[in-house]
């Protein structure tokens, strides 16, 4: 028995194939991609390396910057789209795959991005990473993949390794890690990782995410998924007073150091 199939308008091509690319002449830099906002994560943070080489091969792809979009979820990487001198959208805890997934369908003009973390991604947005690779979405998601909750003070996340001790696992985790190269590769997705988010060239150490962005999609390649794996320095670090990040010492009040 025969099944058939109906062309409901799906996009056609993957990739970049129908993104504007700039004019004859044209170039752009790093700085045309660099925002006038103050980047705010802990000193010492891996999404620095990240941001920085992300901020520098965008222009190696020769997209007008109108027509390319970041969306993140939640979390400290989520940060991102306000670094970039692109279009972008800060959405909610989990979902930002499945608001990519609808622009990106609606929108054959656009390089579409998705920024999370281990969190965001793996827990409560799971069915939303998995599903948005089994359809094959015209997608680039930039997995940070710290292994902690980082922005929550340090709880363990889906992909801390069994014996973790973290705030929210003080004797150490019993659950199996999610290993996101085996999840990316069993939904038909494409991954190059486990990557080294703290090099301080290409994320991973090897040809930038977005010279990849060409192949994947609809156009019978697949969906990439770049795991950048960085350390949570905080969390490493352990429990500090007030569990606040680190940062400058606090200033002393004005006449403190005055003898009473």
């Amino acid at each position: 028995m025969s099944t058939r199939t109906t062309d409901i308008g799906m996009p056609s091509r993957g990739g970049t194939a129908g993104v504007p690319a700039l004019q004859d002449g044209s170039a752009q830099t790093k700085k045309d991609f660099t925002s006038d906002q103050e980047v705010r994560w802990c000193p010492g943070c891996g999404d620095y390396a990240v941001l920085a080489a992300v901020q520098g091969f965008l222009p190696d792809l020769g997209l007008r910057r109108e027509n390319i979009v970041f969306v993140s979820g939640i979390g400290c990487s989520s940060r991102f789209p306000y670094y970039l001198d692109t279009y972008g959208m800060h959405s909610i805890h989990g979902r930002a795959p499945a608001i990519a997934t609808g622009l990106a369908t609606a929108r054959e003009d656009l390089s579409v991005w998705v920024v999370t973390g281990d969190g965001d991604a793996l827990s409560i947005g799971g069915n939303h990473l998995i599903h948005a690779m089994r359809r094959n979405v015209n997608l680039t998601i930039l997995l940070f993949n710290n292994k902690i909750y980082g922005l929550t003070k340090g709880q363990y996340s889906p992909t801390s390794e069994v014996g973790a001790v973290t705030k929210s696992t003080p004797a150490g985790s019993v659950d199996h890690p999610f290993n996101p190269v085996s999840l990316a590769l069993s939904r038909r997705g494409q991954l190059r990782g486990p990557h080294d988010g703290l090099r301080p060239q290409a994320p991973h150490g090897g040809p930038a995410p977005g010279r990849g962005a060409p192949r994947h999609g609809p156009g019978g390649d697949l969906p990439e998924l770049p795991d950048l794996q960085r350390r949570c320095l905080p969390a490493a670090q352990g429990p500090r007073r007030g569990d606040r990040p680190p940062g400058p010492p606090a200033r002393r009040r004005a006449g403190a150091h005055r003898r009473r």
